[in-house]
């Protein structure tokens, strides 16, 4: 992967030597090398200790990016899966905006991708996912006069500490979400003063502030679309009992949450075993 981008960085290099630097850059690699050129604007080749960094950066948010998407679509299969009359209304929703043949979804999104941002039972299912089931968590690094301070009044100092954020346990507090384990999608459509209504700040799967996730929205429409060109064709059903009684010596918890696919660190977090499962073709007809 280091040489892939490497190469890749070098002849993008090369375009943008006959380019303005203070043009818009079009990707993450054109960013990097737009920095680079404000420095060393006259510069024959990249310099190979800032290859070397820019490589570094690119390669962690290809990582970052896919992995933590890939998690979350896994995730959003699978309770929808487990919620059948969920799963139900969403495909209602797909037929709505695109159509019930669904032979036709990829099509229609490459020639009018607006229909991507009609979806908003499936914008709640992900977030609601992402909240049950964040795939990362975040450090921040402390400073002077910084304090955290609990709902007593207790100031904790961070000088000289690393502040880890995590996500999973900030989103399924009962103080501040009602049913904190249970599967709401209704969460993100219900107006402000209902009671499931999210409370400020504290849906993080992003984190928040100047700081937040570059890729949030990237993430957001890959997770609809890969639903849209799946959740149709396709019935998903969660086989773990299959897998305990393969195994029945494993070790560690058998649930979290009561919660049999729980969270396991693996680059972003991802369901424990690798989430095995059985995928069966719905029959088509012409309508569904």
């Amino acid at each position: 992967m280091s040489r892939y981008i490497e190469n890749a960085l070098d002849k993008r290099y090369e375009v943008w030597k006959n380019k303005d630097y203070s043009e818009e850059p079009e990707s993450m690699m054109d960013l990097a090398i737009a920095d680079f050129m404000r420095d060393r604007p006259t510069s024959r080749n990249l310099d190979p200790e800032f290859k070397k960094w820019a490589t570094i950066q690119i390669r962690t948010f290809f990582f970052a990016g896919h992995d933590s998407t890939a998690a979350t679509i896994v995730y959003c299969l699978y309770l929808l899966s487990k919620g059948p009359g969920i799963l139900a209304q969403v495909r209602a929703e797909h037929d709505q905006t695109f159509g019930a043949d669904i032979t036709t979804t990829a099509q229609q999104l490459k020639d009018r991708p607006e229909l991507i941002n009609q979806l908003p039972l499936t914008t709640a299912v992900i977030k609601e996912v992402l909240r049950l089931y964040p795939p990362a968590s975040a450090l921040r690094g402390g400073m002077p006069g910084v304090y955290l301070e609990d709902k007593n009044g207790h100031k904790f100092p961070t000088e000289g500490l690393l502040v880890w954020i995590v996500h999973g346990s900030i989103q399924r507090n009962p103080n501040y979400w009602p049913e904190p384990h249970s599967f709401i999608p209704d969460r993100w459509l219900v107006a402000q003063g209902h009671h499931l209504y999210p409370p400020k700040y504290a849906f993080r799967p992003f984190e928040a502030g100047p700081r937040d996730c570059v890729g949030q929205s990237l993430a957001m429409v890959d997770i609809k679309v890969a639903l849209a060109l799946t959740i149709r064709e396709f019935d998903f059903h969660d086989q773990y009992a299959e897998w305990d009684r393969q195994h029945p010596n494993r070790s560690g918890p058998k649930t979290v949450f009561g919660e049999r696919a729980y969270q396991v660190p693996q680059g972003a977090a991802h369901a424990v075993h690798g989430m095995p499962c059985r995928v069966v073709q719905r029959p088509q007809t012409g309508h569904l």
